[in-house]
């Protein structure tokens, strides 16, 4: 981009059209994003259950290179229904049925100021394609501070995130990781094994096809409603077809957790040699006949596999921060900006 004279170019995709977004994938393999990036994968948003949150990719190109990708959905103003053509539209920034993770990403080498012009891109670019009459604005959620200056601009409104970002550093081994918790947290964690084990089936492995993804995504569906209701939190629901392609991937680790054949918790791990990050996770309650302390148990798992696999840290996005922390989570703080149509590009 230096001094070049190529204007930024934006491509806005809806998901489920059938649209290609050529470079994509070259992007996201030359810039070590993990698998929710995967455009096929995002397609399959499309067929969720609750599609008032149409998912769209937009694409910020310097000549035929794309120097931005980003992931969003928009919503009109009436609950739990699909937008009109006439409807006023939000844009809401996340990753399709994800509430912790950035959804945009750029090409590396990019000056402070280059990545600002590629946000502006993008936004007109959204502009275009939903209406400048009909977009209130764009809400970006889970903001680092990194990406804050990217961003933060005139007009724009500025808060803390509910729920902050969470990180665990991770040493050489496994035992200087487990000697670093506290005495307590040490010893509850030595009983958890044995005592978990005989109570369920405990199967954890890359590539995983013997799961049902229906099951995973109803329990998905059963978590989100217990913790952050769609009245709160609107994101949509993700089909059991998305989980099935998500699942089966090589980049992928599925734990998951069986009382017979009833799946009581599942979780997935999205490989990266230096930095995974545990996304989906959903467990049926104690009180509804689920087995109490697998949320413990699965972080543990993870964690061993991260430290032997070389990894530097482990993410975990949003929620549950005390229990994060009591196993070696640090708290990242995250933002929320929202840009009103007036000062969107």
């Amino acid at each position: 981009m230096p001094g070049s004279t190529h204007a930024l170019t934006t491509r806005v995709t809806l998901a489920g059209s059938g649209e290609d977004q050529p470079g994509w994938a070259e992007l996201v393999r030359d810039e070590g994003l993990v698998a929710l990036w995967d455009h096929d994968l995002l397609q399959l948003s499309a067929l969720s259950p609750t599609p008032w949150c149409p998912t769209f990719t937009a694409a910020v190109r310097h000549g035929d290179t794309i120097v931005g990708a980003f992931v969003g959905s928009y919503r009109g103003v009436r609950p739990h229904a699909a937008p009109s053509r006439l409807e006023p539209v939000l844009v809401d920034m996340r990753m399709p049925g994800q509430g912790h993770e950035a959804s945009w990403a750029f090409r590396s080498g990019l000056t402070r100021p280059q990545r600002a012009d590629v946000v502006r891109a993008f936004e007109r670019g959204v502009v275009r394609a939903l209406g400048r009459t009909r977009l209130a604005g764009i809400a970006y959620r889970n903001v680092t501070d990194d990406d804050l200056p990217d961003l933060r601009r005139r007009g724009a409104v500025v808060s803390q995130a509910q729920g902050q970002g969470t990180v665990m550093p991770l040493p050489a081994t496994f035992e200087e990781w487990f000697a670093a918790l506290s005495k307590k947290r040490r010893k509850s964690l030595r009983r958890l094994g044995p005592m978990i084990e005989s109570q369920v089936r405990v199967e954890f492995g890359n590539a995983r096809t013997d799961v049902d993804p229906q099951a995973v995504a109803d329990l998905l569906v059963a978590m989100i409603e217990r913790n952050a209701p769609l009245r709160v939190d609107p994101r949509p629901h993700m089909p059991a077809a998305y989980f099935a392609a998500l699942m089966a991937r090589d980049d992928v680790r599925t734990i998951t957790y069986h009382q017979g054949e009833r799946l009581v918790a599942v979780g997935t791990l999205l490989e990266h040699p230096r930095h995974p990050w545990g996304s989906y996770w959903a467990m049926v309650h104690p009180r509804d006949g689920g087995v109490p302390h697998l949320y413990f148990d699965h972080f543990l798992r993870y964690a061993r596999h991260a430290i032997d696999s070389g990894a530097e840290t482990l993410s975990s996005g949003r929620g549950f921060v005390d229990d994060k922390v009591s196993v070696g989570f640090d708290v990242t703080p995250l933002s929320f900006v929202g840009v009103p149509r007036p000062f969107l590009g």
